[in-house]
Protein backbone atom coordinates (compact mmCIF):
# COMPACT_ATOMS: atom_id res chain seq x y z
CA UNK A 1 0.00 0.00 0.00
CA UNK A 2 2.71 2.46 0.98
CA UNK A 3 4.51 1.86 -2.40
CA UNK A 4 1.10 2.80 -4.04
CA UNK A 5 1.15 6.02 -2.02
CA UNK A 6 4.86 7.32 -3.04
CA UNK A 7 3.64 6.29 -6.83
CA UNK A 8 1.19 9.25 -6.61
CA UNK A 9 3.71 11.16 -4.91
CA UNK A 10 6.18 10.56 -8.08
CA UNK A 11 7.06 13.53 -10.73
CA UNK A 12 6.86 11.70 -13.47
CA UNK A 13 3.75 9.89 -12.63
CA UNK A 14 2.11 12.91 -12.09
CA UNK A 15 3.43 14.18 -15.58
CA UNK A 16 2.54 10.81 -16.98
CA UNK A 17 -1.33 11.39 -16.20
CA UNK A 18 -1.29 15.23 -17.14
CA UNK A 19 -0.09 14.29 -20.40
CA UNK A 20 -2.55 11.91 -20.81
CA UNK A 21 -5.60 14.17 -19.73
CA UNK A 22 -4.83 16.77 -22.24
CA UNK A 23 -4.52 14.30 -25.37
CA UNK A 24 -8.15 12.98 -24.04
CA UNK A 25 -9.35 17.12 -24.14
CA UNK A 26 -7.44 17.87 -27.35
CA UNK A 27 -9.65 14.70 -28.65
CA UNK A 28 -12.93 16.19 -27.12
CA UNK A 29 -11.66 19.57 -28.76
CA UNK A 30 -11.52 18.63 -32.19
CA UNK A 31 -14.76 16.80 -32.32
CA UNK A 32 -16.66 18.23 -35.75
CA UNK A 33 -19.75 19.32 -34.30
CA UNK A 34 -21.27 18.72 -37.84
CA UNK A 35 -20.60 15.03 -37.30
CA UNK A 36 -21.85 15.22 -33.73
CA UNK A 37 -25.01 17.03 -35.31
CA UNK A 38 -25.17 13.70 -38.10
CA UNK A 39 -24.61 11.50 -35.36
CA UNK A 40 -27.88 12.31 -33.06
CA UNK A 41 -30.16 12.59 -35.88
CA UNK A 42 -29.03 8.67 -37.35
CA UNK A 43 -28.82 7.56 -33.18
CA UNK A 44 -32.33 8.98 -32.38
CA UNK A 45 -33.80 7.93 -35.53
CA UNK A 46 -32.71 4.64 -34.73
CA UNK A 47 -33.65 4.53 -30.95
CA UNK A 48 -30.39 4.78 -29.30
CA UNK A 49 -30.66 7.80 -27.78
CA UNK A 50 -33.24 8.63 -24.99
CA UNK A 51 -31.59 10.89 -22.53
CA UNK A 52 -29.22 13.11 -23.28
CA UNK A 53 -28.59 15.34 -19.82
CA UNK A 54 -27.35 17.61 -20.67
CA UNK A 55 -25.99 18.91 -23.49
CA UNK A 56 -23.23 21.18 -23.08
CA UNK A 57 -20.88 23.41 -25.82
CA UNK A 58 -19.09 26.14 -23.85
CA UNK A 59 -17.15 28.37 -26.40
CA UNK A 60 -16.67 26.32 -29.21
CA UNK A 61 -17.35 28.68 -32.49
CA UNK A 62 -20.81 26.91 -33.61
CA UNK A 63 -22.34 29.05 -35.88
CA UNK A 64 -25.43 27.09 -36.30
CA UNK A 65 -27.54 25.48 -33.65
CA UNK A 66 -27.05 21.74 -33.63
CA UNK A 67 -30.77 20.90 -35.33
CA UNK A 68 -30.27 16.92 -34.67
CA UNK A 69 -30.47 17.87 -30.61
CA UNK A 70 -34.39 18.67 -31.25
CA UNK A 71 -34.35 14.91 -32.40
CA UNK A 72 -33.89 13.73 -28.69
CA UNK A 73 -36.93 14.34 -26.85
CA UNK A 74 -36.38 13.61 -23.36
CA UNK A 75 -33.62 16.29 -23.51
CA UNK A 76 -34.20 18.05 -20.15
CA UNK A 77 -30.89 20.87 -20.43
CA UNK A 78 -28.99 22.32 -23.14
CA UNK A 79 -26.44 24.55 -22.54
CA UNK A 80 -24.89 26.43 -25.39
CA UNK A 81 -22.96 29.37 -24.36
CA UNK A 82 -20.37 31.83 -26.07
CA UNK A 83 -21.13 30.77 -29.73
CA UNK A 84 -21.87 32.73 -32.72
CA UNK A 85 -25.38 31.14 -33.04
CA UNK A 86 -27.65 33.69 -34.57
CA UNK A 87 -31.14 31.83 -35.34
CA UNK A 88 -33.03 28.43 -33.55
CA UNK A 89 -34.78 25.87 -35.67
CA UNK A 90 -38.34 26.00 -35.47
CA UNK A 91 -37.94 22.11 -34.62
CA UNK A 92 -36.78 23.67 -31.11
CA UNK A 93 -40.24 23.14 -30.14
CA UNK A 94 -40.20 19.05 -30.13
CA UNK A 95 -37.96 19.53 -26.93
CA UNK A 96 -41.01 18.94 -25.14
CA UNK A 97 -39.25 17.87 -21.68
CA UNK A 98 -35.99 20.58 -21.93
CA UNK A 99 -35.93 22.26 -18.27
CA UNK A 100 -33.32 24.53 -18.84
CA UNK A 101 -32.13 26.37 -22.15
CA UNK A 102 -29.23 28.48 -21.75
CA UNK A 103 -28.25 30.20 -24.92
CA UNK A 104 -25.76 33.37 -23.37
CA UNK A 105 -23.29 35.10 -25.28
CA UNK A 106 -24.62 33.97 -28.88
CA UNK A 107 -25.88 36.27 -31.70
CA UNK A 108 -29.55 35.78 -31.55
CA UNK A 109 -31.75 38.85 -32.39
CA UNK A 110 -34.84 37.02 -32.60
CA UNK A 111 -36.68 33.48 -31.42
CA UNK A 112 -38.84 31.35 -33.14
CA UNK A 113 -42.92 31.35 -32.06
CA UNK A 114 -42.19 27.32 -31.78
CA UNK A 115 -40.18 28.17 -28.31
CA UNK A 116 -43.50 28.33 -26.59
CA UNK A 117 -44.04 25.05 -27.28
CA UNK A 118 -41.59 23.95 -24.16
CA UNK A 119 -43.66 23.21 -22.01
CA UNK A 120 -41.35 22.11 -19.15
CA UNK A 121 -39.40 25.27 -19.73
CA UNK A 122 -37.98 26.43 -16.17
CA UNK A 123 -34.85 28.78 -17.21
CA UNK A 124 -34.45 30.24 -20.05
CA UNK A 125 -31.09 32.44 -20.39
CA UNK A 126 -30.66 34.81 -23.51
CA UNK A 127 -28.28 37.33 -21.53
CA UNK A 128 -25.76 39.04 -24.01
CA UNK A 129 -26.94 38.50 -27.38
CA UNK A 130 -28.57 41.29 -29.65
CA UNK A 131 -32.07 39.94 -28.86
CA UNK A 132 -34.90 42.62 -30.54
CA UNK A 133 -37.82 41.12 -29.85
CA UNK A 134 -39.52 38.07 -27.87
CA UNK A 135 -42.14 36.28 -29.71
CA UNK A 136 -45.87 36.78 -28.07
CA UNK A 137 -45.65 32.47 -27.79
CA UNK A 138 -42.92 33.14 -24.37
CA UNK A 139 -46.33 33.32 -22.69
CA UNK A 140 -47.21 29.70 -22.86
CA UNK A 141 -44.22 28.76 -20.96
CA UNK A 142 -46.53 28.37 -17.66
CA UNK A 143 -43.16 26.55 -16.28
CA UNK A 144 -41.39 29.11 -16.70
CA UNK A 145 -39.35 30.74 -13.46
CA UNK A 146 -36.43 32.42 -14.19
CA UNK A 147 -35.45 34.52 -17.72
CA UNK A 148 -32.78 36.00 -17.95
CA UNK A 149 -32.34 39.10 -20.76
CA UNK A 150 -29.54 40.91 -19.33
CA UNK A 151 -26.84 42.30 -21.78
CA UNK A 152 -29.82 42.21 -25.34
CA UNK A 153 -31.32 44.65 -26.99
CA UNK A 154 -34.54 44.46 -25.84
CA UNK A 155 -36.03 47.77 -24.02
CA UNK A 156 -36.57 47.88 -20.99
CA UNK A 157 -40.23 48.32 -21.19
CA UNK A 158 -39.91 45.16 -23.41
CA UNK A 159 -38.09 43.55 -20.61
CA UNK A 160 -40.92 44.34 -17.23
CA UNK A 161 -43.78 43.25 -20.26
CA UNK A 162 -42.25 39.97 -19.71
CA UNK A 163 -41.67 39.89 -16.09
Amino acid sequence: FRAGIEDYNNSEYASNIIAQLQSQVEAVAAVDIGAFDQYIMDSATQGKILTISPIMAMSDPLEAFPTGICAIPDLKQVIITNNKIASLPPEIGQLQQLSTLNLSGNQLTSLPPEIGQLSQLKTLNLSNNPLTSIPAEISQLTELKNLRLKGTQLSSEQQKELA
